[in-house]
């Protein structure tokens, strides 16, 4: 099936979504949009994006992705090309942004995490691994397990006052959005050229 428009909205919508396929595809033996269903209803805290999504499963058209007329494989097959991407289009450092920051299973976030501890470390403001991987964790962790991350309970593990901690997560942000910011308009470029979206920020 060749599609006129594109399957998504954008590359944020892109690869939230495809990285959720994937790891849906792999938990729940079942079709793509039972997987897709159950593990939005399964989120009741979720976001005003995830609601769109979920209406669209549900026959609702929401305008962030066009599944119309493509079959669970071919979408299953849109997906893996997208998180193909993200694995062999980026910098070694971007890539680790993207799978803390999308990667839905635990393996494959946490690489993410360490691996942007490893990079970042040497040039951090503060030469605590222990501290900088709280606060990495902090950052990437979903709202529902940040119990105990927390400046306060970061400073008792780490013994790292709670002043030079918000120093530390400030500039972590800073660090992070920029590797962030910058694949997304690398895959951007790769995306709106192969019709898989419009823009990375619609």
């Amino acid at each position: 099936m060749v599609k006129t428009r594109p399957v998504f909205v954008d590359t944020d919508t892109a690869l939230r979504l495809s990285f959720a396929v994937l790891a849906g595809e792999v938990r729940m033996p079942c079709s793509l949009r039972q997987v897709l269903i159950r593990m939005l209803e399964a989120e009741p805290s979720g976001t005003a994006q995830q609601r769109l999504w979920l209406d669209e499963l549900l026959g609702e058209p929401s305008g962030l992705v066009d599944f119309a007329g493509l079959t669970a494989n071919e979408i299953r097959g849109q997906c893996a090309l997208v998180v193909a991407a993200a694995a062999h289009r980026l910098t070694e450092a971007e890539h680790f942004a993207m799978l803390a920051r999308y990667a839905q299973s635990y393996h494959e976030r946490a690489a993410g995490v360490h691996g942007l501890v490893a990079l970042l470390l040497p040039a951090a403001p503060t030469g605590n691994h222990a501290a900088l991987l709280d606060l990495m964790w902090r950052r990437y962790l979903p709202t529902r397990y940040l119990g105990g991350y927390s400046l306060r309970d970061i400073a008792q593990r780490t013994h790292v006052a709670r002043q030079t901690l918000w120093r530390l997560a400030a500039w972590l942000r800073e660090q992070c959005d920029a590797m962030e910011l910058q694949a997304l308009q690398r895959l951007e470029e790769s995306f709106v050229r192969h019709g898989v979206c419009d823009t990375f920020n619609a």
